[in-house]
């Protein structure tokens, strides 16, 4: 009687100590989807992702033009999802609705505090090197030579595992890149970070935005930069 005693309590501490284990796995270390032992711990830990393949922040109110006949769809707030090349509506109840690329035309996104719309096109009309242009552009800035953002999710993927742990975790690294595009008719011109290397986009007026861009100390890494220098730019068509 006396063993099995000792035998139920050792049992309850056991079972307690991986409970605790698992806890401490799963709050203070996220990127863990199992503890060390990996045992009696999948109900209680969950699996995060590091970093986000979100567009924004925030979701924000939008409006949806379609392709087809569907009429557009507007006072939701939404958020683009730059890996699966959808958008996430929330719909009463923060239920998130997706909406694939295929059936969007153009979309804006509304900054309630900054008061800023931003306009997005389906690059499905461009074409970069002959070849179709797949995902979103946002449209920065109009005119003779309109400048387009490329908005992408560069993901890549480590394994990894201890010594304490079979089990081989599976971490997701995904990266947020922009590039800036000048746009020539349906075609699309990557504009290089290296002023010297966009003859082709700037042509004769080269020597004239490497003066601007010094006189104002612009830089093409830079957003507003980019979107300066081509507002500049078409003053000069």
């Amino acid at each position: 009687m006396k063993y099995k005693k000792i035998a139920i309590l050792s049992l309850c501490i056991l079972g307690f100590g991986l409970v605790a284990e698992a806890q401490y796995y799963r709050y203070g270390n996220p990127w863990y989807r199992y503890g060390p032992s990996g045992m009696l711990m999948n109900n209680y830990v969950t699996y995060s992702t590091r970093g986000t393949n979100m567009m924004n922040r925030e979701y924000m109110l939008g409006r949806i033009e379609f392709t087809g006949k569907l009429p557009p769809l507007e006072g939701y707030y939404m958020n683009y999802d730059l890996e699966r090349n959808q958008i996430e509506l929330k719909t009463d109840g923060n239920d998130v609705q997706k909406i694939d690329l295929k059936l969007i035309k153009s979309f804006e996104l509304y900054n309630e505090i900054t008061k800023e719309i931003r306009h997005f096109e389906n690059g499905y009309n461009y074409q970069f090197d002959g070849v179709p242009l797949v995902g979103i552009y946002e449209v920065l800035s109009e005119g003779k030579t309109p400048l387009f953002a490329r908005w992408t999710a560069d993901v890549s993927t480590s394994n990894s595992s201890s010594y304490y742990d079979y089990n081989v975790r599976v971490q997701k690294n995904i990266k947020i890149v922009q590039e800036f595009y000048a746009v020539d008719g349906k075609n699309v011109l990557l504009l290089d970070k290296n002023l010297k290397k966009n003859e082709h986009i700037f042509g004769d007026k080269l020597r004239d935005i490497e003066l601007m861009m010094k006189e104002k100390k612009l830089k093409l890494k830079n957003r507003q930069d980019v979107i300066r220098i081509f507002e500049y730019y078409n003053t000069l068509l």
